[in-house]
C-alpha cells in the first residue's frame, strides 16, 4: 500500500537543493543552458514554480512511502488548478529512489494523484518526458498516457564570419 506523506518547508527546500544541480546538468548536457548560467537559471525556475513553498497555491508535495510504517522511497510533486473553463492535474516532479523501482510504486504514486484529481473534477492527468528519457516515455505509455504536444528544437551552427543574409 503506498502512502504519499505531504513534506514540509524544510523538506522541500531541501529537495528542491538536491534537484538543483541535477536540473542544471540536465540542461547542460541537452544545450539548453550554458555551464555558466545552469545552476543560477536552474534556481531561478524553482524559485518560479514554488514561490511560496508548500503553500504555492494548488500544488502538493509530498514523500511516497512503499507502505504507512516503511521507509520513504520517493517524491512527488502535482497540482490540481483551474484553467480554461477545467480542472486539470499536472505531476511537475516523480521520483523514485533506483532500489524500489519496478515495483509498481510510480504507477501506484500516479493513481492515488489521479483519484485525487477525479474527486476534484479532473478528468485527465498530465505530465513531462523528457525525450532522451525512453525507459520513462514507455513506463508512461502503458499507463495509458498519450502524446498530445512536442517541444522541438535544432542546434543552430556558428555564423562562419559571412554576416547575415
Amino acid at each position: 500500500m503506498v502512502v504519499l506523506e505531504p513534506m514540509t518547508n524544510e523538506e522541500l527546500r531541501a529537495s528542491i537543493e538536491r534537484s538543483i544541480p541535477q536540473y542544471a546538468e540536465v540542461s547542460v548536457r541537452r544545450g539548453t543552458w550554458t555551464a555558466e548560467a545552469a545552476l543560477a537559471t536552474a534556481r531561478a525556475e524553482f524559485d518560479e514554480l514554488v514561490p511560496r513553498g508548500i503553500d504555492t497555491l494548488g500544488r502538493h508535495f509530498a514523500h511516497v512511502r512503499e507502505r504507512p510504517e516503511g521507509p520513504r522511497v520517493g517524491e512527488v510533486w502535482y497540482r490540481i488548478t483551474e484553467k480554461g473553463g477545467k480542472t486539470q492535474a499536472w505531476v511537475d516532479w516523480i521520483w523514485i529512489a533506483k532500489e524500489f523501482r519496478r515495483r509498481g510504486l510510480g504507477r501506484a504514486v500516479l493513481e492515488i494523484v489521479g483519484r485525487e484529481a477525479a474527486l476534484r473534477g479532473a478528468d485527465r492527468i498530465g505530465l513531462n518526458v523528457e525525450a532522451d528519457n525512453p525507459e520513462a516515455m514507455e513506463f508512461y505509455r502503458r499507463l495509458g498516457f498519450e502524446v498530445t504536444s512536442s517541444h522541438l528544437a535544432r542546434r543552430i551552427p556558428p555564423p562562419t564570419g559571412d554576416g547575415p543574409g
